[in-house]
């Protein structure tokens, strides 16, 4: 599967009829079919790349309708999501109406990277997620070392290293010798 990585924050605009135009880097990334939905959270719109909306999909589908509560969250997130929308030859893409009401989108809005897609929220929410953010920064970074330590330690080893006069040869190369 492709490796999508959105990130930042760009100022963005809906006009009236709730289309929004995305920069062009992040539609070439978000590619010509792709998922206009709710968050995880159900606190924002989500713009999914069409194999990332499938995966979270198939995993849904494995709900059983036995658990309720699990069902209904599967059900609403699925019901605010809107599969195989494109770009217009403008670039723009049109927003659900019932979904920017449901999550109470309104004012100035961002499109806000967010590793494989890229949420769109008001402006004030994101400085509010923000602000809380920093100020729990110290307890939210020992959760994010504790989910991702080992990984973590080898990239960071990883980085840290100086390349291996090895590491650019052809591995042909070194598998002509003899042995004594």
């Amino acid at each position: 599967m492709h490796r999508y990585e959105f990130s930042g924050h760009y100022e963005c605009s809906i006009d009236v009829k709730h289309r929004t135009t995305l920069p062009k880097n992040l539609r070439e990334s978000l590619g010509d079919d792709f998922c206009i939905g709710v968050s995880m959270e159900l606190n924002c719109v989500t713009l999914y790349p069409g194999p990332i909306w499938q995966a979270i999909a198939d995993s849904m589908r494995a709900i059983p309708a036995t658990n309720i509560s699990a069902y209904q969250y599967a059900g609403t997130f699925r019901g605010f999501s809107f599969i195989g929308q494109n770009f217009d030859a403008q670039g723009r893409v049109v927003l659900p109406e019932l979904l920017i009401e449901y999550v109470g989108l309104s004012g100035p809005a961002m499109y806000v990277g967010n590793g494989d897609r890229i949420d769109i929220r008001g402006r004030d929410e994101v400085l509010r997620i923000s602000n809380a953010t920093r100020a729990d920064a110290p307890s939210m970074l020992e959760q994010v070392e504790e989910i991702s330590g080992e990984a973590m330690r080898i990239a960071l080893e990883l980085a840290d290293r100086p390349p291996d006069v090895n590491d650019n040869q052809d591995p042909d190369e070194n598998s002509g010798g003899t042995i004594d």
